[in-house]
């Protein structure tokens, strides 16, 4: 039989230092006899310098050992045994021993470290490739998808420029200052031979990559050149009117809007 009772009734500390004072043999009812007595006393692990003194003589076993849960060594279990007891045997033992508190903290930590390594090992495995083989395929499609990255950086910068031209156009509006339209013109178009120059290599590796790509970047480079080749006459209608935001303005603006866009569309399909 067993049952459960408050330690601090019958467990005694004094820094490392336990005594554990408990009866043998509990009283169940009056004048029994038992037969035969087992205790078996669970001390906490890694505990050391254990002392059993009995108010009587007994038979104490050989010591056994209990796993539980997070346990490396085991727990010692004290065995005592006894024949033929009666009321009289219900006297208290006393089993000294030493733990130390530091090892309260050991299992919650032993518990810890093993998530920790199992999250490093489950980051480690989804993110690393440990095949040795090479997949030619995954690294070609990595190679485009790095490419296409670079070309819709090269669209973004020339988005830019044709915001920062309509700019200008508008600001000449206000001041008629040709000199700085025609100065903010010519780096603009500077700065648009740069791109048409580094979106021609990009293009070409993305090309030999995935061939199939071709007749899409074209249609994307066709877009952007058209939008060029027509803002001399857009530039030209709209700076001899001083209406700000006129009909051509707003004509030019969809017009840049929806043929970028579709650029856009255009590297989301690649």
């Amino acid at each position: 039989m067993g049952y459960n009772v408050p330690s601090y009734e019958y467990l005694f500390a004094d820094g490392d230092k336990f005594v554990l004072k408990m009866r043998l043999l509990d009283h169940i009812y009056d004048g029994m006899v038992v037969e035969k007595l087992t205790t078996k006393i669970v001390l906490p692990e890694k505990a050391s310098n254990v002392k059993l003194s009995t108010p009587y003589e007994v038979n104490r076993r050989p010591d056994e050992k209990l796993a539980t849960y997070l346990d490396t060594e085991g727990r010692k279990v004290i065995v005592i045994e006894k024949n033929s007891l009666v009321d009289a045997h219900i006297q208290p033992f006393t089993l000294e021993y030493q733990w130390s508190r530091l090892y309260i903290w050991r299992e919650p930590l032993m518990a810890t470290a093993f998530f920790l390594c199992l999250f490093i090992a489950v980051i480690v495995y989804v993110r690393f490739d440990f095949e040795i083989t090479k997949d030619s395929a995954s690294e070609a499609l990595l190679g485009v998808q790095a490419k296409v990255e670079e070309v819709e950086k090269i669209v973004n910068e020339r988005i830019a420029l044709h915001k920062r031209l309509i700019d200008a156009v508008s600001a000449f509006k206000g001041d008629k200052e040709e000199t700085t339209l025609n100065a903010t013109r010519a780096k603009i178009e500077t700065e648009r031979a740069e791109l048409k120059k580094k979106m021609s290599g990009v293009v070409g590796q993305i090309k030999t990559l995935l061939p199939a790509a071709s007749e899409k970047l074209n249609e994307m480079e066709q877009l952007e050149t058209g939008l060029v080749n027509s803002e001399g006459a857009y530039i030209e209608k709209t700076s001899k009117s001083t209406t700000k935001n006129s009909s051509e303005d707003r004509q030019w603006t969809a017009r840049v809007n929806g043929d970028t866009n579709k650029m856009k569309d255009i590297i989301n399909s690649i």
